[in-house]
């Protein structure tokens, strides 16, 4: 494991950390502004290669543009009368998904491919119990935070390019709501 790959996921898991504590301590209208001032600083990243910090990834990727609008889309989905659901979204995009990576990575002998990316059953059993444990914290039943804990692992699982950072905090901010207290 290298010390780039733990570098972006920590920096994946403090600015998840970012939103929640935006979300608290002010408003809907400061995330969302939040979001879109980081999506320029990515898109200015974007367009001046020397500039780009984020040209860690060997592969093509969008997660940091997917990133954005994930948390964006949760905020708008969430809050501002369901903050609890938007924290439990945005820490699956601070703790499961690159705690999904990093136990893959270091302990993920059981591997698989979707759409030309590598997994590993490890990482995605990470990612699922981490998920569930935060969905139990959103308030779920069991039942439903461990099914929720799969359908988390399952798109974490399938969704190329960075793609899941869009798709696992607006799916955890659609059952936080519709099942949520």
């Amino acid at each position: 494991m290298t010390k780039t790959f733990v570098l972006r996921k920590v920096t994946h898991m403090a600015i998840a950390l970012g939103f929640v504590i935006a979300a608290y301590l002010v408003d809907l209208n400061a995330v969302l502004v939040l979001a879109g001032l980081l999506a320029g600083m990515i898109l200015l990243a974007r367009l001046k290669p020397r500039f780009d910090p984020l040209k860690l990834v060997s592969r093509k990727s969008y997660g940091e543009l997917f990133f954005v609008a994930g948390m964006f889309g949760t905020g708008i989905v969430a809050l501002p009368d369901h903050y609890t659901v938007f924290a439990g979204a945005a820490l699956m995009l601070a703790l499961a998904d690159p705690l999904a990576a990093l136990v893959g990575r270091r302990y993920g002998t059981h591997r698989y491919r979707f759409f030309g990316e590598e997994r590993s059953l490890e990482g995605s059993l990470a990612c699922a119990l981490v998920s569930a444990a935060i969905f139990l914290y959103v308030g779920l039943l069991p039942l439903h935070a461990l099914a929720g804990g799969l359908g988390i692992a399952l798109i974490e699982a399938v969704t190329p390019a960075g793609s899941d950072n869009l798709f696992i905090p607006l799916a955890a901010a659609l059952l936080g709501v519709l099942f949520g207290p």
